[in-house]
């Protein structure tokens, strides 16, 4: 018997996606310049912030790996991140690459597949928990006025994976910016792509700055055939 096939994860691409990438082919610059810079700060508006504290990056596992990293320059080892059991491979990967942090998985509720206040609660210790990254699984957002409630009273950094979650809201506020940190993805199996891509939100405009400078390796200056700096 023939079945119907449907392709959950096929992305809608046409004319005006191939225009797109034809502007940039003749622009003579495919790196990241005046498109991506136009993308933050469409990206901004649409959840709400100045563009100053978005940072785009190559894909969302490189946005966690990015904060981790970040975080871990603030605090002593052997800490512990809170995470829900349910969650894709790179979250725990990029807690765990820097050697200073620790997963500690906590369950979930069965039906939402998001962890609730208590899940985390229970997972809690009070003398090694420095952050709590969630996952909105399926673009569903959690008790997020709750969560970051209780991290704020218990000191603890809240993560945003919100991969999943581009267009989800929580009591009128974006997902992926009541944490102090938020991270999107665009790859081929998103609610909306470019291909691939993620973009990061830090709460403290300083934070972004930082990433910004890290990601850049320290440079100051735009690359390629958008800067009008005298390089030499």
């Amino acid at each position: 018997m023939n079945r119907p096939r449907i392709d959950v994860f096929k992305p809608t691409l046409g004319q005006a996606e191939l225009t797109a990438v034809a502007t940039t082919f003749e622009s003579g610059w495919l790196g990241k310049g005046a498109k991506v810079a136009e993308f933050e700060t469409a990206w901004a508006a649409h959840i709400g912030v100045d563009p100053a504290h978005v940072v785009s990056v190559n894909c969302a596992t490189e946005g966690l790996f990015q904060v981790c990293e970040f975080l871990a320059s603030r605090f002593m080892f052997i800490d512990e991140y809170i995470i829900p059991s349910i969650h894709f491979i790179g979250a725990a990967n990029a807690i765990d690459a820097e050697g200073k942090a620790m997963p500690v998985f906590c369950d979930v509720d069965r039906h939402a597949l998001n962890p609730t206040l208590e899940h985390i609660q229970a997972a809690y210790n009070p003398y090694r928990t420095k952050a709590v990254m969630l996952l909105h699984y399926g673009g569903v957002a959690q008790e997020l006025d709750d969560i970051r409630q209780w991290c704020d009273g218990k000191g603890v950094i809240l993560i945003e994976d919100a991969a999943c979650a581009q267009a989800t809201t929580y009591n009128g506020k974006a997902a992926g910016t009541w944490g102090h940190f938020g991270v999107w993805s665009f790859d081929a199996m998103k609610v909306m792509t470019c291909g691939d891509g993620g973009m990061i939100y830090c709460e403290d405009k300083d934070d972004a700055d930082t990433l910004r400078n890290r990601l850049y390796l320290g440079m100051d200056t735009e690359s390629g055939l958008s800067s009008d700096k005298d390089r030499w």
